[in-house]
């Protein structure tokens, strides 16, 4: 297993220095040699495959030998029968191959490092590993999600469910070191990258030097939605990043305008089930995300009449060329044959729009495509059960290039074109495939809801105990551990009645807390109401006591100046007076205001004694320790 990750590390090195597919594999395939020794093509196939996990199709083998052979890298006789033919290495083949293991053995101390620093991560997680079970877990993992993330390129199986409580904290893992250990992530790219290249090497349906050609994506519902930031974060950014290269690329992003029907009836949806989603229960569904967002129905209403004003400020073109009925039309078969594949799981109406996105793409090309650069036109989605259903009913078995597009798959293509700035966003939404599994699976939440409905039809359960359970605070905990089980725990009488009593008891103690802060601030009113009466008390003493005292000594310096100068020095003092008084009156007609000298000195003696007012309930305020924040409340 520690193989296949070093392995993966090599090819990722060997592809960046500017090596095509069949080359990379050729540097690869030399390892199996040794100096002198022969070797059949079925034994380099099993060699190669025990060494590296990667199993090669003999055919694919035989173009890789020819090319090394080409080179003067390996020599063997051509015979009738390809299994027995005699290969071994040439000496120039001998000092590439010591070339090659070099590097080899770089990438093997690299996945060495890396896998040391996972292995500390998951035991202080409580994932009790050795460093060979830890490499185990993470290539376990990466093949898991790989099935996903590669569904058009490498045709991938069945999807698997990672059930694995390890494979979350490598999750984690892939998400804590890109913030914090850039070496160790870009470790985990090299592996990640490496998987990717061998996958679609074996299956052939790529070419790294092929022209990407004029090319118009067409964006299903549910990345719309994403661009609309309707589902969760990580899951949006990684759609967001798939869509900008797709722009940076020269592609022409579309949208069927059947498909904004689609849009339209999805989030009308949401107006009729707004009262079954909780705005703190986590859903795998539109709706939980619209309701913990605060959307109301009103505001989903006006999004609805503008859709097409938003998607052009998306830079979305919209294509009105489709009608989604003659699209159907004779299509009855492949609609029920898509609706039973997805176990009659999904609207009507979701299935239709689909079938008839796949041949209005069908329609675009006119012709069976056999790689994605000159398929012109894709439709881009984030359902991998339709990128699957369209791959094998039309082109598995053909080998042509389909009509749907995994986003995982957009990304990966586009990477292995060198497109800039696609570096991590393979990585984003390899891991968005994940980010998904911890919320409460859709199809659980409606049972769960159809059950409430039947309850309240029945009379046993009123719409507002319908709210109570909804917002009860184990609702989430109990659905997500024990799925469909959780329902009848939920609904069963008991739990019902216990919900009931919790409510009584929260509403008992809410107006408990309710009368306690009524006190608590009456209390509060009343202290600061004594606070600011002192405070008005004290200051008015000090600012009167000030005036008088300045008044005594005012009268006593007039009497001390009457006293040293007599009377009639002073009364010539006391002429200057009305003299003032002229100027002041002159001041006042030219300015067309009028001069009150008593109200300005009222105004400064207010300032002051409000300034004065603050800063002595400030210092009162602290002595009794009451916050501004606790006078808020």
């Amino acid at each position: 297993m520690n193989n296949d990750l070093t392995a993966f590390a090599a090819i990722k090195v060997f592809y960046e220095e500017g090596n095509d597919l069949i080359q990379i594999f050729a540097h690869l395939v030399l390892l199996v040699f040794s100096d002198d020794a022969k070797r059949s093509l079925l034994d380099v196939q099993q060699s190669f495959s025990s060494k590296t996990q990667i199993n090669i199709p003999v055919d694919v083998l035989s173009t890789i030998l020819k090319r090394l052979k080409k080179e003067n890298l390996i020599d063997y006789q051509t015979r009738n029968s390809t299994d027995t033919r005699t290969i071994s290495l040439t000496e120039e083949g001998v000092v590439l191959r010591e070339k090659i293991k070099q590097s080899y053995e770089d990438a093997n101390r690299e996945r060495s490092a890396l896998v040391k620093d996972l292995n500390k991560y998951l035991q202080g997680k409580g994932i009790p590993l050795s460093e060979d079970g830890a490499a185990k877990k993470l290539a376990e993992f990466i093949e898991k999600n790989s099935e996903v993330a590669v569904a058009g390129l490498a045709h991938a199986p069945n999807t698997t469910q990672l059930n694995d409580s390890s494979f979350q904290y490598i999750f984690s893992y892939f998400i804590e070191t890109e913030r914090s250990n850039p070496e160790n992530f870009g470790r985990l790219k090299s592996i990640l990258y490496g998987k990717l290249i061998a996958n679609t090497f074996v299956k052939r349906n790529f070419e790294k030097g092929a022209k990407l050609e004029k090319l118009t994506v067409y964006l299903d519902t549910n990345i719309i939605f994403s661009l609309m930031g309707f589902h969760e974060d990580s899951y949006n950014n990684s759609v967001k990043e798939v869509v900008d290269l797709i722009k940076k690329a020269g592609c022409q992003i579309k949208v069927l305008s059947f498909t904004i029907d689609e849009i339209n009836i999805k989030l009308g949806g949401y107006l009729s089930e707004y009262g079954y989603y909780s705005s703190v229960i986590r859903v795998g569904s539109i709706y939980s995300v619209l309701k913990r967002r605060g959307y109301s129905r009103v505001q989903i209403i006006s999004l609805m009449e503008n859709m097409e004003d938003r998607l052009r400020e998306l830079g979305v073109i919209i294509d009105y060329s489709f009608d989604l009925e003659n699209l159907l039309l004779n299509k009855d078969d492949v609609v029920s044959e898509f609706s039973a594949y997805k176990n009659h799981s999904h609207h009507i109406n979701s299935i239709q729009h689909d079938i008839g996105a796949i041949y209005a793409i069908r329609k675009l090309r006119n012709s069976s495509v056999f790689n994605w650069e000159k398929s012109k036109a894709i439709f881009l989605t984030a359902d991998y059960s339709l990128a699957r259903f369209n791959y094998e009913k039309e082109h598995r078995d053909r080998n042509t290039f389909p009509e749907v597009s995994y986003r995982t798959d957009m990304a990966s293509m586009l990477w292995l074109k060198g497109q800039s700035g696609s570096d991590n966003v393979f990585v984003h939404n390899f891991l968005a495939n994940y980010t998904r599994e911890k919320f409460i699976s859709k199809n659980i939440w409606d049972k769960f809801i159809t059950e409430l409905k039947a309850k309240k039809v029945a009379g046993k359960i009123s719409s507002s105990e319908i709210e109570e359970i909804i917002s009860y605070s184990e609702t989430e905990k109990i659905l997500f551990e024990k799925g469909e089980r959780g329902i009848a725990t939920l609904l069963d009488d008991r739990n019902i009645n216990k919900i009931k009593e919790e409510r009584l008891k929260q509403e008992k103690e809410i107006v408990e807390n309710e009368e306690l802060i009524k006190s608590q601030n009456e209390q509060l009113v009343n202290v600061m109401d004594g606070i600011r009466s002192d405070c008005r008390r004290v200051i008015k003493f000090k600012i009167n006591a000030s005036i008088w005292a300045i008044t005594v000594i005012a009268v006593c310096a007039i009497g001390y100046t009457v006293y040293c100068l007599g009377i009639e020095k002073t009364s010539v003092l006391i002429g200057l007076f009305p003299i003032a008084a002229i100027i002041f009156l002159a001041i006042s007609v030219t300015q067309k205001s009028e001069f009150v000298f008593l109200n300005f000195i009222l105004q400064l003696r207010n300032n002051f004694e409000n300034r004065k007012l603050t800063e002595c309930i400030s210092e009162k305020k602290k002595l009794y320790k009451i916050s501004s924040e606790r006078k808020s409340d």
